[in-house]
């Protein structure tokens, strides 16, 4: 920020240091019509002073928050959409489904739970070849055209019509 007039370096604004304010806003709407004013309209004056605003976490929510940074690198390798929200819940969205994590713990063993699979167990667009074996050389169960020993629940259901050849 620039703290001069006409050139010069205003001695009344650039030697007084910054006085922080704690303040404590009841309504989490209100604090976060705020901090988005902030980040909208920087910066943020009043008469002649510069207003800085920050958010102010106990150190419970901090921990909360940096344990999920720790864990952050590893979901776009898993190609997730991801997100960190006030104050510390972590947004995952995988397949069309998003979930919220509110501890470490979980998001981690969610995402150890895709890190043991193979990618091509959840893409299921690859094609096939002949043999039944994916390119990878993976057995895939049988196919419609192969004997299964699946058993199907054949109970009709109210309303739905079964043709018969």
């Amino acid at each position: 920020m620039d703290y001069t007039e006409g050139g010069v370096a205003s001695p009344q604004f650039c030697d007084r240091p910054s006085i922080p304010i704690i303040a404590c806003l009841l309504r989490h709407n209100q604090t976060r019509q705020i901090l988005q004013a902030v980040r909208n309209h920087r910066p943020f004056r009043i008469g002649q002073y510069d207003i800085r605003i920050t958010a102010d976490y106990s150190k419970e929510t901090n921990k909360r928050r940096k344990a999920f940074l720790a864990l952050k690198p590893r979901l776009p390798q898993l190609e997730k959409k991801y997100g960190l929200f006030d104050p510390a819940r972590m947004w995952v969205t995988k397949h069309g489904i998003s979930k919220d994590f509110y501890n470490r713990e979980e998001l981690s063993l969610f995402l150890d739970s895709f890190q043991h699979q193979p990618i091509d167990s959840i893409n299921t667009s690859r094609p096939l070849d002949v043999t039944g074996e994916d390119e990878g050389g993976e057995i895939l169960p049988p196919g419609p055209e192969k004997e299964s020993t699946t058993h199907y629940d054949t109970t009709p259901v109210k309303g739905a019509e079964i043709q018969r050849d």
